[in-house]
């Protein structure tokens, strides 16, 4: 009789692992990362990167000078043309003035007119006047023989005539009496033109006929005419 055979026995399953639980993201350990470029490369590399910053560096320098260089020779070309155009008005205002210098001409002409009509009539004065003042102040008796009269500097437009110096004169008298001349240097010191008189010398005249005496005087400019002065002047 034949023998029954055995069932096969039923794999019994694995035991789980301990640790953590199934299905966690962990990973313990990975692939390492190595550079394998030759260090020959890596300082090519490096060198390339700083060319390019040089090269990037210098050009926009460049630009930078171009623009200032544009810039400068486009104020210069202003500056040119203004100068051109002030030079241009310049040689305009010299044809001008050209055109003018007849009126220049007799502009400095009358001007030299003037002050030579200034100084010719610098001393014009009413002489008239002057002697009549002057020989009032003689004393009865007494003759004018002679006389020296020399004009002061000419008057000044606005100034006060009472104070400045007119002429300068020396008068020569003859008389019988001797204190005539102090008569007549008071009398002279008592005119309202008369700035200062004084007594000179005193000398007798041969053959008994008198004395001479001499009265030196200084008027003010009240006779001057002022004809020489722009306006005419006060008289």
């Amino acid at each position: 009789m034949a023998k029954r055979a055995k069932p096969e026995a039923e794999p019994k399953p694995a035991p789980k692992a301990k640790g953590r639980p199934k299905g966690s993201g962990l990973v313990l350990a990975g692939v390492p990362r190595v550079n394998l470029l030759p260090p020959s490369e890596i300082q090519r590399r490096a060198a390339g990167a700083l060319v390019r910053r040089w090269v990037a560096g210098l050009v926009a320098t460049a630009l930078v000078v171009s623009g200032l260089v544009a810039a400068a020779y486009w104020q210069r070309s202003i500056a040119a043309a203004q100068l051109a155009a002030e030079q241009a008005r310049t040689m305009e205002l010299n044809g001008e003035l050209a055109s003018l210098s007849h009126i220049s001409q007799a502009l400095a002409t009358r001007t030299e007119l003037t002050d030579l009509r200034a100084q010719a009539m610098g001393n014009d004065l009413e002489w008239r006047g002057l002697f009549t003042d002057l020989v009032r102040t003689l004393p009865a008796g007494t003759t004018l023989t002679g006389f020296e009269l020399t004009t002061g500097a000419n008057p000044v437009a606005d100034a006060d005539q009472a104070s400045g110096v007119g002429l300068i004169g020396r008068l020569t008298v003859r008389t019988d009496d001797p204190a005539d001349q102090n008569r007549m240097v008071d009398q002279l010191r008592a005119l309202s033109i008369t700035l200062a008189a004084d007594a000179g010398s005193l000398t007798s005249v041969d053959d008994d006929k008198g004395f001479d005496f001499i009265v030196e005087v200084v008027v003010n400019q009240a006779h001057y005419s002022g004809d020489h002065l722009p306006e005419g002047g006060p008289r």
